[in-house]
């Protein structure tokens, strides 16, 4: 599990390494295995995955309002993939779920599971934008 070695500047930044001690937000070592320990390639993806993300999960929500089963499976299918290729531990076991729970037409799970999706993101985001700034 990454728990970043960062200097605290502000509460936000205390907050965040909290959440990443109590969660596998991200496992850099493992992302890193997965590319030959290419670390240029992992910022590379990293920054796609921040660029692309976000307006996935609003998609997720949006159809998570609307109840449309398929695509939640569908979202959740291809997020799980990405999450997995960068190392998201906790993102990657969200959106497999949704996706089980989307076949299931469970829709209190999804949307009891998109409350975190939305805070492991976040956690998630800030950790890989403290690490780009760092390269």
């Amino acid at each position: 599990m990454y728990t970043p070695n960062l200097k605290v500047t502000n509460d936000l930044s205390k907050a965040v390494e909290n959440k990443a001690a109590k969660i596998m937000v991200w496992d850099k070592s493992n992302a890193l295995l997965r590319l030959s320990n290419n670390h240029e390639l992992l910022v590379k993806i990293c920054v796609l995955f921040l660029e692309t993300v976000p307006e996935k999960i609003l998609n997720l929500h949006k159809a998570t309002h609307a109840k449309d089963f398929e695509l939640i499976r569908t979202i959740s299918h291809n997020l799980n993939g990405s999450a997995g290729g960068i190392g998201a531990a906790s993102l990657q076991m969200d959106f497999q779920f949704l996706e089980e729970s989307a076949q299931e037409l469970n829709i209190i799970g999804i949307e009891e599971k998109m409350k975190l999706i939305d805070e492991h993101y976040e956690c998630l985001s800030e950790l890989l934008k403290s690490e780009m700034s760092l390269s």
